[in-house]
Parts: structure tokens; C-alpha cells; sequence
């Protein structure tokens, strides 16, 4: 259960920068609106928060609908260097002690 759901205080939904995209189905992660938010979602922002590439990583369950809004910059930037959230976060702080 720690690793799909969040202890209360903890979860990213009460900052205001999370969303859970739902296309009112199960698999959503096969629809055509995941695809168009995995394409087109750092555009507005948003990066994919739990992905399955990332779960030993993040020390989540991957949740394909849990977008997360890091700004344009930081989202275009985390898909080019292949980072999730928390080697990007790492990545900043190591960048900021140089």
C-alpha cells in the first residue's frame, strides 16, 4: 500500500500541481488521450508524475493518468535529459552546490 497510496499530509494533490486524467476507462495508458498528453503535455507544462520506467526511482506503482505541472521549461527539459521528478529535483540541487 506505501507504494500506491499516499499516508495523509503526503499526497502532491493538496499543493494544486497535480491532476489525475482519466478517459473514463480502465488502460488509460492505451488511449489516445494519454498519448496526446505524453506527446504534447510538457507543452502546457505537465510531465507524466509515477512513470513504469521510473518506479524504482520514484518508489511508486506507476499511475499513467498522475500528471504533475513543473512549468514548460522544467517539463521540456525533464524529457530531454530522461528524468523524472526526483532525479530531476536532484539534478538541480547537485547543479546549485557547484
Amino acid at each position: 500500500a506505501q507504494n500506491t497510496v499516499e499516508r495523509g499530509g503526503y499526497s502532491e494533490y493538496q499543493t494544486g500541481l497535480a491532476v489525475e486524467f482519466s478517459a473514463g476507462k480502465s488502460g488509460f495508458e492505451k488511449s489516445n488521450e494519454y498519448k496526446w498528453l505524453i506527446e504534447h503535455g510538457v507543452d502546457y507544462g505537465f510531465v507524466e508524475r509515477f512513470p513504469k520506467n521510473k518506479e524504482s526511482t520514484t518508489g511508486k506503482t506507476a499511475e499513467p493518468g498522475h500528471f504533475r505541472y513543473v512549468g514548460e521549461e522544467n517539463a521540456k527539459r525533464m524529457r530531454q535529459m530522461g528524468m523524472c521528478l526526483e532525479e530531476y529535483t536532484a539534478y538541480l540541487d547537485s547543479q546549485s552546490q557547484k
